[in-house]
């Protein structure tokens, strides 16, 4: 009997060795590392600092870091331009590598200059300064004025501002 048992455990052990040459390894799925966040903020602020002090001031209540970018929740940005302060937040963002930001959800840019641009959707450029409603609806409005219409652009830096399909009430101060 102890023979038996003997030939046994060489035949488990010799058929286990077969199996582990023969057979396809065990495979495992590879996730991209541009899918899963690496870091993790919450209730964060973000200064861009240059030679001539703060440029903008950026908010956000969280944010996850991507390889390639960065999601914000309620994100929120604030620079210094000719015409004063520019504010730009929304309900979601997306920073892609120091390219463009993609704001949606209730998207709202302000100027100190009493100029308001409303939308559901805008990218800003961060090379060219250029937002855009990218063929979305707007309104903007400037004091008592209304203009709505399609595929806004506004570049930061000139204040220039084109639009498609515009429709305007505008109102004129008696002198």
């Amino acid at each position: 009997m102890a023979l038996n048992v003997k030939y046994f455990f060489i035949t488990l052990l010799f058929g286990s060795i077969v199996a582990a040459v023969l057979l396809k390894p065990f495979e495992t799925i590879k996730v991209k590392k541009e899918n899963i966040p690496q870091l993790k903020f919450v209730s964060f602020e973000s200064f861009e600092i240059t030679k001539k002090g703060v440029e903008s001031i950026g908010f956000g209540s969280e944010a996850l870091k991507y390889e390639k970018r960065l999601t914000i929740k309620f994100p929120k940005f604030m620079r210094q331009t000719k015409k004063g302060i520019e504010t730009v937040s929304a309900n979601n963002g997306v920073i892609v590598e120091d390219s463009y930001v993609r704001l949606y959800d209730f998207v709202e840019l302000s100027r100190d200059d009493n100029l308001t641009i409303k939308s559901s959707k805008m990218l800003y450029d961060m090379k060219t300064k250029l937002y855009s409603t990218e063929g979305n609806r707007f309104e903007a409005y400037y004091g008592k004025n209304v203009v709505t219409g399609e595929s806004l652009k506004y570049y930061q830096k000139s204040g220039k501002i084109f639009a498609d399909k515009i429709y305007a009430k505008i109102f004129e101060e008696d002198r």
